[in-house]
């Protein structure tokens, strides 16, 4: 067995040396990690804990597993949360994982040309049916939002695996997600990106070196899914990782320590930060490596989880809410009673005014053509029927528009409207305020005479 983990850990060593360290873009990585925080470490690290307890977990837990082969797990409803919990256990002998780690892979037939460890595939599947028949008792008697999956070690394959049967199950309006603890990879590069778009919220937690995580090794094919949290210190300090940015942690480490740390992570809260002057929301606060950061408002960022994000630049933000908001929830002050007359440019409101004859269109302001005029209660450029009559006619037809201003054609000058202009009526016609005809002279005097 020890010449096993010495063999191993040569070649994980030499794959170390040729491997090229990468520099991840922090921000660009923490944009795709949606909805992940602090305290989904606190909290599903203590889940994950909960796996390897023989003790009674709770009324509201089932506990599933497979006798002969030592693997557990339970499958937890929070009702004021609407939330299903499910955690699977990982291994409690570390050198055997290790050992164990043979590099024999199955094909999985639920994507083309996909292979996963032969080892835990073995495990899952014959483990399988008595978690889905406790999982579907607990989804079909609840009402249920989320399910999230867990698991320390062994536990993460396993919880991998059965967030794909978990995902056929739910329906589309249920939140998944997976949050694994120290570990090792799964499969190859085909089943990692079938995983990787079909559950789309999934991260792995990994602490300081942490050996275990680096079996099977990438140099057998071996794959890590997604996103990497990785804790470098005990004040929960971390560095983010994606699959295009695998860290590779130091294996030399006989006694394994960093594996059984987990558990004493303890992340500060967003909502343990003191709020001061800055803001009324305790939202506006993240932490990292127990230090309170706020994200203010006047740099247009928002709390997401982790760190401040930017808001996209056609959105604006203020410190009473942590929210990207759109043009509709721009302040309309005196300008305007409608909302569509407001864009947001480079996170900043501004109005696009009528008596400046331009509209509100795809985030920007649009002129309007000079045959037509626009209004503040309205953001379309209209047509002469639009224009305001007032005390000059009762009808429409005597208007038009030019250079994005309504004209009148004046009876009393003999005019009428013509195209999109004025013309004077002949000398032997005339007309009237209430029509846009020019009418013979004669039909006046007979007119008279009746």
């Amino acid at each position: 067995m020890r010449n096993n983990t010495l063999i191993l850990a040569f070649i994980i060593s030499l794959h170390l040396i040729l491997s090229e360290a990468r520099d991840p873009d922090q921000s660009q990585i923490f944009e795709k990690m949606e909805g992940f925080t602090t305290d989904d470490i606190n909290k599903y690290t203590k889940l994950s804990e909960l796996a390897y307890d023989t003790k009674s977990i709770g009324d509201n837990c089932k506990r599933f597993g497979n006798m002969d082969l030592k693997t557990f797990g339970f499958v937890c409803y929070d009702k004021q949360t609407k939330t299903i919990n499910i955690a699977f256990r990982g291994t409690e002998n570390i050198s055997n994982l290790i050992d164990d780690a043979k590099f024999s892979k199955d094909s999985f037939n639920k994507c083309k040309d996909c292979e996963i460890h032969h080892g835990f595939n073995l495990l899952y599947s014959n483990t399988k049916e008595v978690f889905m028949m406790v999982f579907n008792e607990v989804y079909n008697n609840n009402e249920v939002e989320k399910v999230v999956l867990t698991g320390h070690s062994m536990g993460g394959p396993l919880a991998m695996l059965g967030s794909i049967d978990v995902k056929e199950k739910i329906s589309a309006d249920v939140d998944l997600k997976l949050i694994t603890f120290g570990s090792p990879r799964l499969g190859e590069e085909n089943f990692i990106n079938y995983f990787d778009n079909l559950i789309k919220h999934h991260y792995r937690v990994t602490y300081k070196d942490d050996p275990v995580i680096t079996v099977p090794p990438t140099l057998f094919g071996f794959k890590h899914i997604g996103y990497e949290i990785h804790i470098t210190n005990d004040t929960c300090g971390f560095t983010l990782y994606d699959s295009k940015n695998n860290r590779t942690p130091n294996f030399w480490n006989k006694d394994l320590p960093d594996h059984s740390k987990y558990k004493t992570i303890a992340c500060k809260q967003p909502s343990e930060c003191h709020r001061g002057i800055y803001s009324d929301i305790k939202e506006r606060f993240v932490v990292n490596d127990n230090n309170c950061s706020y994200c203010d408002a006047d740099y247009n960022v928002i709390a997401g989880g982790m760190q401040c994000t930017k808001c996209p630049g056609n959105t604006f933000t203020k410190n009473s809410t942590n929210k990207c908001h759109t043009s509709k929830e721009c302040t309309r002050g005196v300008y305007s009673d409608i909302p569509e007359r407001f864009i947001v440019v480079e996170n900043r409101c501004s109005y696009c005014d009528a008596d400046s004859n331009v509209k509100a269109s795809n985030g920007r302001c649009e002129k309007c053509p000079g045959d037509t005029i626009t209004q503040k209660n309205s953001n379309k450029c209209l047509d002469s029927s639009f224009c305001n009559r007032g005390i000059y006619s009762d009808i429409k037809e005597r208007f038009y528009i030019e250079n994005n201003y309504c004209r009148y054609c004046p009876a009393d000058g003999n005019m009428i409207k013509e195209g999109n202009g004025c013309k004077k009526c002949p000398d032997n016609t005339y007309t009237k305020s209430s029509i846009n005809n020019c009418i013979p002279k004669e039909s006046k005097m007979l007119s008279y005479l009746d």
